[in-house]
């Protein structure tokens, strides 16, 4: 039996062949284009879901289930290391404008998220306060290279806000950032997702105290090499806290250093 495709003659085995590689001929071509169509839906999927990680925030649905503070995942797999702060502050710590209160974050039983969390209240002194991670996030972490940095914020109030670095690795003498977006609404949890390598956004710095630049899209992007060297030592990780021109708090939760992509 013959068929007309584009005004040429095509035997049906062959046109079946052409349209999708591997069907038996007992299947009707109705059915297979039914297959073609289900699979390209699920490959669109796929890579949307896949494009929400790149430094893209999201308002937190469903909560995810909390573990144990500071923990890793098992030897053998990819390094991965987390806080949830269940009745433990984990040694984080309060860096920059909120120090004057207390260089310890608050812990807080009851958050309105997913249970406990950690939170600084700015001092209004000048500068930008970070939460700096402990020892657990320190040393080598070159398995997390090609993941994910994963945490949550809450601040209380957003109508003014400010321009600064929201995450600065540094190690092996070399200090990168990364500016994510959006700010983060007030008084609602927002979830980031940033991906671990040279191409995703990150900025070399001179240093840690660099002051922010509006050129900083434009500033020199680390290499591969630069990058795995600074994962494979990191000696410091700091998140931004407080996003207000003026008077805020701010809260932290589920922090995840190396989450699989």
């Amino acid at each position: 039996m013959y068929v007309m495709v584009q005004g040429a003659l095509m035997h049906r085995s062959e046109l079946l062949l052409s349209r999708i590689g591997v069907c038996l001929l007992a299947v009707s071509l109705a059915g297979c284009r039914l297959d073609l169509r289900e699979s390209d839906a699920s490959s669109e999927s796929r890579s949307g879901s896949g494009s929400q990680v790149h430094g893209e925030a999201r308002a937190m649905g469903n909560a995810a289930s909390k573990g144990a503070a500071g923990s890793s995942v098992a030897a053998g797999a990819p390094r991965m290391t987390e806080d949830q702060f269940e009745g433990t502050d984990s040694g984080w710590t309060i860096v920059g404008d909120a120090e004057a209160i207390s260089v310890k974050p608050e812990l807080v039983g009851s958050c309105g998220h997913d249970g406990g969390c950690i939170s600084a209240k700015d001092s209004v002194t000048g500068g930008t306060w970070f939460y700096q991670a402990p020892s657990s996030y320190l040393g080598d972490h070159s398995a997390a290279y090609g993941e994910v940095l994963e945490y949550d914020l809450m601040t209380t109030v957003s109508s003014s806000p400010f321009e600064e670095f929201d995450v600065v690795l540094s190690g092996n003498g070399q200090v990168v950032a990364y500016d994510a977006a959006p700010t983060p609404v007030a008084n609602i949890w927002t979830t980031y997702r940033i991906r671990l390598t040279e191409t995703s956004g990150w900025r070399l710095l001179d240093s840690e105290n660099q002051a922010w630049s509006k050129d900083f899209a434009n500033a020199t992007r680390p290499t591969q090499a630069q990058f795995k060297a600074i994962l494979g030592a990191l000696t410091r990780l700091r998140i931004r806290g407080e996003f207000q021109n003026g008077a805020d708090s701010g809260s932290l939760d589920n922090v995840k250093l190396g989450v699989p992509q």
